[in-house]
């Protein structure tokens, strides 16, 4: 099968934006397999803190060209990244591919492609599961501290949500519910605590 780029769905309710024109992207990663990425929030959203993206057990992250105007140059224009404007999923990745024989048969979980687009660049990431935070600060301060601190899923403070796996059917995870195991189980506590 040929790699395809999809829209990735963290089941937010809200579709998931950032600032199209001015983002301020900052991508930080630690040697502890965390990465964050943190861009200003959009203009017309009503929470202006910043959106943070923080992945867990990272196995590769790309932060570079092309911009906006030149991303019709990207490999991946053509599968599908034509039509995206915020966070997606490459399936079938042959990055995934070319990266799999490092990885040995203790992986809990296939870790995903995501692709993230902002005004100036193209974020890759390669990871098990990917967290959505609002964090107050700029975004050069907002990536790092997602990764200094333990944020708590129902925390006043920030907002999130968790994704792992394809989305199937409207189920981000595409498996089983299982408690802790799934985005769908943490959304439902969350709006009914």
């Amino acid at each position: 099968m040929s790699e395809r780029v999809e829209p990735y769905d963290l089941a937010l309710g809200d579709a998931l934006r950032w600032h199209p024109n001015a983002p301020q992207a900052f991508l930080v990663t630690d040697d502890t397999g965390r990465g964050a990425l943190a861009q200003r929030a959009h203009p017309s959203d009503p929470d202006q803190r910043c959106v943070v993206l923080r992945w867990d057990v990272v196995h590769y992250s790309l932060f570079g060209p092309p911009n906006d105007e030149a991303r019709n140059q990207h490999r991946l224009y053509k599968a599908g990244l034509k039509n995206i404007d915020w966070l997606a999923v490459v399936r079938d990745s042959e990055l995934v591919a070319v990266l799999r024989p490092a990885w040995h048969n203790r992986l809990v979980a296939v870790p995903l492609h995501y692709i993230v687009v902002s005004k100036n660049c193209v974020i890759e990431v390669v990871a098990e599961n990917v967290d959505m935070f609002r964090i107050e600060g700029n975004p050069r301060q907002a990536a790092p501290a997602s990764l200094s601190r333990r944020l708590e899923w129902r925390s006043p403070a920030t907002t999130t949500s968790r994704a792992r796996g394809p989305s199937v059917a409207g189920r981000p995870c595409g498996q089983p519910h299982r408690a802790l195991a799934c985005a769908c189980n943490r959304l439902s506590a969350r709006r009914s605590g």
